[in-house]
């Protein structure tokens, strides 16, 4: 993201953002990340918590920042250049959104403040990380009991959900065509979590339920209606995902550019040659672009906030096709020009190259986002 398109506060955000990663987010402390069972180092979200990034877009009636998308996909880019671990797109930004502005002020009272400050972690469960847009149909069941419901089934894969200390499951409703969302503490007698991790070291799972009693639903409505409500949520987080993705391919080229620069072959810098500046410049102005395309999409964002917004959806879609194309190009190219070294676990690129392989299919690949686009496009042409 451009220093040029930031006001004054946004920059200030940028700076802070990056001398945290620089500072206090170093190799160790990513690989101590990916080691530990939740995928997530919790003194690193508290640190998360005080630097308000986790409370940035909520309001300050709720006790966040009032911050807009685009300040979210700020921090997220600068954390895409760290490989930072912990799921703050998965876990920080979606499913505090989705409580402070769906839930009841006491469900409210008892976990937002946790969830801002970072003491407590919350996490979509139904969030589609495959290679498919759309939210995947729900196997888990509720049914309509004497003083609240009964959950059973398992949800899809989500990122960040090991370690998490809620989850928001969305379930079949058994007394008609409906979908009920509920929250679920982590404690709950028959909940089962299956941790396991990505490839490029990031924490996930699934939920087992079996008969989990539940009081109360955060919404519950019919299917159609339920699945636009939380498609907002969805683009979300697709949307800070890619701006967290543009910032990861960012500093993988730069890393190349400098191997590139310092490595000799045949007496000279491998960068002086000519086929390779080629290289080099058309990924850079695809970098640019995917960044210019993400930053755009976050405003449309914000424009769209509170609404169902083809628009919002439309650019959401765009936004994941190009970084995905690009993702996949920048680690293709961080592996050729670096030779084997960057095939290597122990050489610093070998991060950024699994990070960039699993961010081009993670919440819809290419070919399903564009498909997304082309029927919005002909929808909007039909009208």
């Amino acid at each position: 993201m451009s220093d040029s398109m930031f006001n004054e506060e946004q920059q200030m955000l940028a700076d802070s953002a990056r001398r945290y990663v620089e500072r206090g987010y170093g190799a160790a402390e990513l690989q101590a990340s990916i080691a530990h069972p939740a995928g997530c180092l919790p003194e690193k979200w508290k640190e998360f918590g005080e630097l308000g990034w986790l409370g940035i877009v909520l309001p300050e009636a709720d006790g966040g920042f009032g911050g807009s998308f685009s300040d979210v996909c700020i921090v997220s880019e600068e954390l895409g250049r760290g490989v930072v671990n912990e799921p703050f797109v998965a876990s920080g930004i979606a499913a505090n959104m989705l409580l402070a502005e769906l839930a009841v002020e006491d469900v409210k009272a008892k976990w937002l403040p946790g969830l801002i400050d970072g003491s407590r972690r919350a996490v979509l469960a139904f969030l589609p990380t495959g290679n498919a847009y759309r939210i995947p149909c729900a196997d888990v069941r509720a049914r309509t009991v004497e003083g609240g419901f009964i959950l059973g089934g398992e949800t899809s894969l989500a990122l960040g959900l090991a370690g998490a200390d809620g989850y928001m499951v969305l379930a079949r409703m058994d007394d008609g065509p409906k979908m009920g969302l509920f929250l679920l503490d982590a404690g709950l007698p028959g909940l089962t979590v299956r941790p396991c991790a990505l490839y490029d070291g990031q924490g996930a799972g699934r939920l087992r339920l079996e008969d989990v009693p539940v009081a109360h639903a955060l919404d519950v409505q019919a299917e159609p209606a339920m699945l636009e409500r939380l498609a907002r949520y969805i683009d979300g987080t697709i949307i800070a995902h890619c701006a967290q993705t543009v910032g990861t391919m960012q500093r993988a080229f730069e890393i190349t550019l400098d191997y590139l620069k310092t490595r000799q072959q045949f007496g000279k810098p491998i960068s002086a040659n000519q086929v390779v500046q080629h290289r080099l410049v058309d990924l850079f102005v695809e970098i640019e672009e995917a960044r210019a395309l993400s930053r755009a999409a976050a405003g449309i964002f914000d424009e769209c906030r509170g609404e169902d917004n083809g628009a919002r959806r439309k650019y959401a879609a765009a936004a994941k096709a190009c970084v995905a194309q690009v993702a996949k190009h920048c680690w293709k190219e961080a592996v050729q020009l670096h030779g084997a070294i960057g095939m290597t676990q122990e050489y610093v690129v070998g991060q950024y190259v699994k990070r960039l392989a699993a961010a081009a299919t993670l919440y819809g690949t290419e070919e399903a986002q564009l498909e997304t686009v082309a029927d919005l496009t002909f929808d909007t042409v039909r009208a």
